[in-house]
């Protein structure tokens, strides 16, 4: 190669690397504005996984704490369990306690949810409490079918009940108890009796002046076996120890006070027939309980004893006495003349001696 050849080709390299370097110079000045692009991405980004880490750590501990209550659950409901299966009902505990916020503040429910509170509650009475005590709320919770009855299953699904209804009230107090017994855990080493017997034994002795002795005096209104005190005393034992079960709010209790202060206003403005029409109330209706049950417990007698009519306080014994006078056995001995023994002695000596 020539002088001038090796000198054009020294040139050409001088001016590629000439230009390299101008182009160098140029991406050196654009660098930084890409840079700033890249960190402000960045800056974004760690942004955004520390918000998602901060939400990640507060569902962590929510469930951390959802789980410590399910395990708490599970220890008491296998303490006094009566069911097969008490893990089903608890779930189904938490899980009305997400959606209505255990009724703490005013929440709107539909009525299929409403009948849905209520299957979960008596569940949870009866495993902590046994099925009597779930009988007793069962007939003397807040009546939906009373308040809604000729909804279909798609009209209680989207029917609301009002929010000033009582039955909110009623719910509210049911969970509180239901909570309580739940989460009481081991007994107190210096408690005789836990929270749980003590409900319990107040379940046992309300459920039997319910079912037993008022049941048995709405099924036999004519019977004279309790003066209007001592039925006034029982319908107060009865109410008291709703009270104590299911709260203020409870339906019953509502009826029981009203019932009371009707007694207490004097037997003229209550009549017999309406007080025990009133208590007759309280039980299940005919289109709420099965043919066989209303019979076997009597309250098709009661129906009855009231379509006939009741006399009112006081006047059963005269009517009792007139009834019975009417009997052939009685008119056998009417003409009979009364007295001791010594004037009936005189009488048939007479009747020998003018023999």
């Amino acid at each position: 190669m020539s002088k001038t050849r090796k000198q054009l080709a020294c040139g050409a390299d001088i001016q590629e690397n000439l230009a390299g370097t101008s182009g160098a110079t140029v991406n050196n000045a654009e660098q930084p504005e890409i840079s700033d692009k890249v960190m402000e991405e960045r800056v974004k980004t760690l942004e955004t996984k520390a918000k998602l880490l901060d939400t990640l750590v507060e569902a962590q501990e929510a469930l951390r704490q959802d789980v410590d209550l399910v395990e708490t659950q599970l220890v008491v409901s296998h303490q006094h369990n009566d069911v097969i299966v008490p893990t089903d009902y608890t779930r189904r505990l938490l899980e009305l306690e997400k959606v209505t916020g255990s009724f703490a503040k005013p929440i709107q429910i539909s009525v299929s949810q409403a009948y849905e509170v209520e299957a979960v509650y008596a569940n949870m009475l009866a495993m902590t409490l046994g099925r009597k005590t779930r009988c007793l709320y069962n007939a003397t919770k807040y009546s939906l079918y009373d308040q809604y009855p000729d909804l279909t299953g798609e009209q209680r699904d989207v029917k609301l009940i009002p929010l000033e209804a009582s039955v909110y009230k009623e719910f509210a107090d049911i969970n509180y108890l239901v909570k309580e017994l739940m989460t009481e855990g081991k007994d107190r080493r210096k408690w005789s009796l836990n929270f749980r017997d003590g409900m319990y034994l107040v379940a046992q002795s309300t459920f039997q002046a319910f079912f037993g002795k008022l049941l048995d005096l709405v099924t036999n209104p004519n019977d004279e076996k309790v003066e209007s005190r001592d039925l006034a005393r029982l319908v107060s034992q009865i109410k008291e120890g709703l009270k104590r079960l299911f709260g203020r709010h409870n339906n019953t209790v509502y009826r029981l006070d009203a019932w009371l202060r009707m007694f207490d206003g004097g037997k003229e403005k209550f009549p017999r027939q309406e007080a025990f029409q009133e208590l007759r109330n309280l039980y299940p209706k005919k289109a709420e309980v099965a043919k066989q049950v209303l019979t076997a417990i009597g309250l098709d007698k009661a129906d009855l004893a009231l379509e006939d009519g009741l006399e009112d306080w006081g006047t059963t014994k005269t009517r009792k006495r007139q009834a019975s006078s009417s009997d052939p056995s009685s008119s056998e001995t009417e003409d009979e003349p009364t007295g001791s023994i010594f004037d009936t002695f005189l009488r048939n000596k007479k009747l020998r001696k003018d023999f």
